[in-house]
């Protein structure tokens, strides 16, 4: 099989393969699975291996680097395509890093004022 890695983690020895049949990802892991171990893949990088499924996922082995960084921008040019919706969610409360509240009443006298009146009122 021939495909492009799109996600890399040398540290880890793991790595996120987009194969030429466009089926399943296939996943890298361990540098034992490497043809040639002493240097792992980067994304974009053109990729010749064995393919199989194991425990439900599609799994990278005897794999062999066939053309370093052939592919660049493909794995920011994915994530510019994704049909992920936009996020409903939003932080109401919470602590900033520095220690200071996220709250809204905390920050705003006004907040706490408004909020308030709208439970008050029977909005809510």
């Amino acid at each position: 099989m021939i495909g492009v890695v799109i996600w890399s983690d040398e540290s880890s020895e793991k790595a996120v393969i987009w194969c030429e049949d466009q089926g399943a990802l296939a996943f890298l892991d361990g540098a034992d699975n490497l043809t040639v171990p002493a240097k792992w893949p980067a994304a974009g990088d053109l990729m010749d291996f064995e393919c199989e499924d194991a425990e439900g996922l599609r799994r990278a082995s005897s794999a062999t680097v066939v053309a370093t960084g052939a592919c660049p921008s493909l794995p920011e040019a994915l994530l510019g395509q994704t049909n992920r919706p936009a996020s409903h969610l939003r932080l109401v409360a919470g602590t900033a890093i520095d220690g200071t509240s996220t709250r809204a009443a905390d920050n705003d006298a006004g907040a706490e004022v408004k909020l308030g009146a709208a439970m008050s009122s029977g909005r809510r």
